[in-house]
């Protein structure tokens, strides 16, 4: 009989915790979005075999010339990939709709350190 109730009671805690967890939602293959490095071909066949294998719609990739190392320095990011990303985003066709960004094979993986400017930038000898 002790050995029955403890069963019950686990099964009952088990249905109870179930009941306390919200649905779980994955990515549509709509929602997510693949940079690429135009100046590999093998990054943009790459792209196009997740797009093929995922579902992923061929107009989810964002794809501009890079530079081919991976570490690049955060003037270059700042002024010519992330305002890049950030423009086709906001195109009527991706605003709003894309959830996770998903880089492929030869796009930079390490953004450099910033560089402090002004006051900071002058002390910055100080700060180290």
């Amino acid at each position: 009989m002790v050995f029955v109730m403890k069963y019950c009671l686990l099964i009952f805690v088990v249905l109870v915790g179930f009941g306390f967890c919200g649905p779980v939602v994955a990515l549509q293959p709509d929602e997510i979005a693949l940079v690429v490095n135009t100046a590999s071909s093998d990054s943009l066949e790459v792209a196009q075999y997740y797009c093929q294998k995922r579902g992923v719609p061929s107009g989810n990739i964002i794809g501009f010339e890079m530079p081919l190392s991976e570490l690049i320095s955060r003037e270059v990011y700042q002024e010519q990939i992330a305002p890049r990303i950030r423009s086709r985003l906001n195109e009527s066709d991706m605003k709003g709709k894309i959830k996770c960004l998903v880089t492929v094979y030869m796009v930079p993986l390490k953004i450099g350190p910033a560089i402090p400017t002004g006051l900071l930038g002058e002390k910055r000898e100080l700060l180290i």
